[in-house]
């Protein structure tokens, strides 16, 4: 029998007919962690009758903090969401602990890194990157997420330099775009596809990639307070990204006066021949073509910094900017 990792009562959310019969959200649960396996117990006897459910972590896709303060984390589990109550504050401490087991899963068709050799095939069809930008790209993806499989809204904010307490609106929202299936997470797929467009998309998916960033509220609409509030975040992101570089490689003079004056010329002059409400997506993309240097020039350079530093890739993005 593997050691016991660790042990303790937690809540196991209950399902809706459950919930109906009898009071309480949570059935109490002893779980007890023994190398990759979860067990959970109606009592501390750990008797093999009283088992109630049975965890394989590496057959689970992940593990996260849903409300730290409450207490409550999730695990999904070959395709179920296991929703659970730490007595305590013992909340992140299973969640590190189940983390651990995770990253011992085997990969895909016994490969190293985070792409499988499936995947990889996909994005080899799909993509414009060769087998050694996906090995790059996944290296770099593992470095974001800090060696687990999904790519979290705080681990994209602390590979900027950010804190991860606190909301930032710009990585916010890219994160709400490169998440496309809403689980919450980023897979690695998700990155690379995103990635994609960055990088050899046309101007018409790099503009429609950014109204998707700038439209805050979700609503197919971007207004000048969009404008005003997004691109604030998108300059302290850049600015905060570079300062503990002595300001290396920035692009612009980091001057707050000269920010505030560029925000709002960029926020007059989007609604300059428009005077609705917002911009939708077609007269969004009017006004990237318009700024089509200042957009192309942007994401050229940041889309590298946040990908990975690939010769191969640096190639291909000095080439695609020296035909544009």
């Amino acid at each position: 029998m593997q050691p016991r990792l660790m042990s303790g009562w937690i809540g196991h959310k209950k399902e809706e007919h459950e919930r109906t019969m009898m009071g309480g959200a949570y059935n109490k649960r002893w779980a007890v962690l023994r190398g990759s396996i979860l067990t959970l117990f109606s009592d501390q006897k750990e008797r093999e009758p009283d088992i109630k459910a049975v965890l394989d972590l590496l057959q689970s896709d992940w593990v996260r903090v849903a409300d730290v303060q409450k207490g409550n984390f999730c695990i999904s589990h070959k395709g179920k969401t296991w929703k659970l109550k730490a007595e305590g504050s013992r909340c992140e401490e299973w969640v590190n602990a189940l983390e651990e087991q995770m990253k011992k899963r085997p990969q895909v068709g016994g490969e190293a890194g985070p792409i499988s050799k499936k995947l990889q095939t996909q994005l080899l069809a799909h993509t414009h990157f060769t087998a050694e930008d996906l090995t790059l790209f996944g290296e770099k993806f593992q470095e974001l997420c800090n060696g687990g499989a999904t790519l979290q809204a705080e681990g994209l904010r602390r590979a900027f330099q950010c804190r991860t307490d606190e909301p930032c609106v710009a990585l916010d929202r890219l994160f709400q775009v490169l998440d496309r299936d809403k689980d919450g997470l980023v897979s690695v797929e998700e990155y690379v596809l995103v990635m994609e467009i960055l990088t050899h998309g046309t101007t018409r998916a790099k503009s429609d990639f950014a109204f998707a960033v700038y439209d805050r509220g979700g609503q197919g609409m971007v207004t000048a307070d969009d404008i005003r509030v997004v691109t604030r975040s998108i300059l302290d992101v850049i600015t905060q990204a570079y300062q503990d570089n002595g300001g290396h490689g920035l692009a612009m003079d980091a001057n707050p006066e000269a920010f505030e004056e560029m925000i709002e010329n960029l926020a007059v002059s989007a609604f300059e021949h428009h005077h609705g409400h917002g911009l939708n997506e077609e007269q969004f993309r009017t006004l990237c073509e318009d700024h089509l240097a200042v957009l192309d020039d942007f994401i050229r350079g940041h889309a590298q910094n946040m990908c990975t530093t690939s010769q191969g890739i640096t190639e291909v993005l000095d080439s695609q900017k020296s035909e544009s």
